[in-house]
Formats: structure tokens, sequence, C-alpha cells
């Protein structure tokens, strides 16, 4: 005796579903203060953070005679600044997040 096969196929969703769902998770990231930078049917690439203003930090280290660079500038270029993620919908409703460079 053979026992039927479990596996069933994900059904695909409608284009105007998949917009709806990445529209919805681009609503939610932008409420927590990202912005859309670029947004296609079923992908978007959502920037958070600001970018790093070096010519003020450049003048607060001359300043500061390098402590504020070495304290301040430094940290906050390596992990400050902007951070993309690429949100995509694929052709089953799921929602994938990427990590970019910038």
């Amino acid at each position: 005796m053979t026992t039927p096969s479990t596996d069933i196929e994900p059904a695909v969703l409608e284009p105007h579903d998949r917009k709806a769902i990445l529209a919805d998770e681009v609503s939610r990231r932008v409420a927590r203060g990202g912005r859309v930078e670029v947004q296609t049917d079923y992908q978007a690439i959502i920037v958070s953070g600001r970018r790093v203003n070096h010519l003020l930090h450049l003048i607060l280290s001359v300043l500061t005679i390098g402590a504020w660079a070495l304290l301040i500038w430094l940290p906050l270029a390596i992990f400050g600044g902007e951070k993309r993620y690429a949100v995509t919908v694929d052709r089953f409703g799921n929602i994938t997040t990427a990590k970019g460079r910038g």
C-alpha cells in the first residue's frame, strides 16, 4: 500500500496581489523611518539612516586636535550612515530582504 504524496505546490499569485504585498511591506518600513530609493513592480530599495556629514566632523576634529575623529567620527563612519535593503516579493507572495551596499 502506498501513501499519497503530500507535496502541494503553492499557488502562484496574480500580479496585483504581489504588488499589494510589496506595497504593504514598503509602508511598514517607511513607518519605521525608512525611505524608498527605487521601486519596481515586485522590488523596492529601502534606505534607513542618514549620511555622515564628513565636513562637519573634519572641522570638529581639527578643533579638538583629533579627539573627535577617534571617539566619534571613526566609529560613526564605520557603523553609521545609510543602510540599504532590497525587498522583493516572489511569485508565491514570499517577501525576501537582502542587505545592499552603500
